[in-house]
């Protein structure tokens, strides 16, 4: 210990130079991390992992390496994908809390998103809306086509409702605001700079789980989650309180019905403790480098 931390570090790194363990599946697993996360590990798992001798350190059989390797890969994407908005999403010109329409249009709005219909609904123009929320809009809606022309890829959904969580480990706090289903919708804007804005489900494209939950909730509640929302999908809504009730047994305190802005960390009390929320959000969900995370993860089991 009276050495310093730079010192040990490289010791650890003379140690697994390639992707070499130990068999101890709790320091691999710290070490897995450890490479991930730009090589930073805090010093009481350092001085653990040092403690197993040098010679427990092998450089797994050939196929294992491979698969080792597949599995860095896969874990630095994921820890991308752990920045974005699909993980922390927060009110932004980006980002737009949908609650700013009040109860009554965006009740309406969501009951038909939801519901899949082919209504289109007025979003915002001139007179009924902030002249910031307008712009931003038609901002957002420019930024969508741009990435739908580089990538082909239609981007542009409303996030509906949202998970908050306060992640406790032992190396701190980590607040989560993630929008739990990402419902596909397009923008239509009549010609001019001041045309209305109307927004329609587009049923060319499926309801989505968010891909980054199972960053967030772990494997297992993420396997559970993943069942039974899917379930519900395929079964369908007609409002969205039906999607609240298809959540309500997935955590344990009630989901309000009101709409409210998208939740503020400081909100967000109890540790380890999943809550949804009824908040809604549209936004460009680029989440490309989840699809790459996915295709990582099946050549790993291969």
């Amino acid at each position: 210990l009276a050495r310093p931390g730079r010192d040990l570090v490289d010791e650890l790194n003379q140690r697994i130079p390639g992707f070499q363990r130990c068999q101890r599946p709790k320091v691999d697993e710290w070490v897995d991390s450890y490479r991930s996360s730009n090589r930073r590990m805090p010093l009481a798992r350092l001085v653990a992992t040092l403690a197993v001798p040098p010679e427990e350190w092998k450089e797994p059989p050939e196929q294992d390496y491979v698969r080792s390797v597949l599995g860095h890969m896969h874990r630095r994407v994921l820890a991308g994908i752990q920045k974005g908005a699909l993980v922390q999403m927060r009110a932004t010109s980006s980002n737009l809390d949908l609650s700013v329409l009040g109860q009554q249009q965006i009740g309406d709005l969501l009951n038909a998103i939801v519901s899949r219909g082919d209504q289109e609904h007025r979003l915002a123009s001139r007179t009924n809306a902030s002249a910031a929320f307008f712009n931003n809009v038609r901002a957002l809606n420019n930024k969508a086509g741009t990435f739908h022309r580089d990538t082909g890829m239609e981007a542009l959904y409303v996030g509906y409702p949202f998970l908050t969580l306060l992640d406790r480990t032992e190396d701190g706090d980590r607040t989560r605001i993630a929008p739990l289903l990402l419902w596909p919708v397009r923008l239509n804007i009549a010609p001019g700079a001041t045309g209305s804005i109307s927004i329609v489900s587009d049923r060319t494209r499926e309801v989505t789980l968010n891909p980054a939950l199972e960053t967030i909730l772990g494997a297992a509640t993420f396997e559970q989650w993943s069942t039974t929302i899917g379930t519900a999908i395929s079964d369908g809504f007609d409002q969205r309180a039906a999607v609240l009730r298809a959540l309500s047994d997935l955590v344990p305190s009630d989901i309000p019905d009101t709409i409210g802005p998208l939740p503020k960390a400081a909100s967000i009390k109890s540790p380890n403790v999943p809550a949804v929320r009824s908040a809604a959000a549209l936004f460009l969900a680029e989440f490309p480098s989840q699809a790459i995370a996915h295709d990582l993860d099946a050549l790993q089991q291969r």
